[in-house]
């Protein structure tokens, strides 16, 4: 009967032992469950924040509209290619007036000497009076001036349109940059979208 009692008690004991090992098992589970469920929420929490600061950062960007940033981007090139065919023709003609007074001037200077013809009559200069020789350089000194007038107006105009095409290419840069900004923020948009449809789920 003793030992009857004994194994009955040996079993008993293990079975109390199986009982304990099931109740600390299911309680680890039930923390194990509990933490996972906290994890999940905290990361919906978190995708759920990253969701509104980037609809806030695209709030308060100007350009958020990626269209409008391309729209301008197209207006700020053809403004470019307008300045760079203005320059090219200014630019000519700065190289025009240059040349011409420098043709003039060498004109002024032989007038009077034997290398000179009278462009009229052909006859050597010395043919004519000193009136008219020193009319003949009066005439050319004033096309000269006003070359040289003409010339630095084109160069004005030139520096001028050189630094309007400095603010086109910033501009242009400035709405690249904008619109790479746009596209990444819809695209993290997405995916932040799609991670809280995940963990809604779970």
């Amino acid at each position: 009967t003793k030992k009857l009692y004994e194994i009955e008690l040996t079993k008993y004991e293990s079975f109390e032992k199986v009982i304990a090992q099931l109740e600390t098992e299911n309680a680890k589970f039930g923390q194990q469950k509990i933490e996972q469920s906290q994890k999940f929420a905290d990361a919906k929490a978190t995708t759920l924040a990253e969701i509104a600061a980037k609809r806030k950062e695209i709030a308060d960007f100007t350009l958020s509209d990626t269209k409008q940033a391309t729209d301008l981007l197209a207006k700020y090139t053809d403004c470019l290619d307008k300045i760079d065919v203005s320059l090219e023709k200014k630019h000519k003609s700065y190289i025009e007036c240059n040349t011409l007074v420098t043709n003039l001037k060498e004109s002024k200077k032989k007038i009077g000497t034997s290398e000179n013809k009278c462009p009229v009559c052909l006859k050597p200069i010395t043919d004519h009076d000193t009136a008219l020789i020193e009319k003949e350089k009066h005439d050319i000194q004033k096309s000269i001036d006003a070359a040289n007038v003409a010339a630095s107006k084109l160069k004005t105009e030139i520096d001028s349109l050189k630094e309007k095409k400095q603010q086109a290419k910033t501009l242009i840069a400035q709405q690249n940059v904008a619109i790479s900004v746009c596209k990444e923020a819809n695209q993290r948009i997405d995916i932040l979208k799609s991670n809280v449809e995940y963990l809604e789920t779970k």
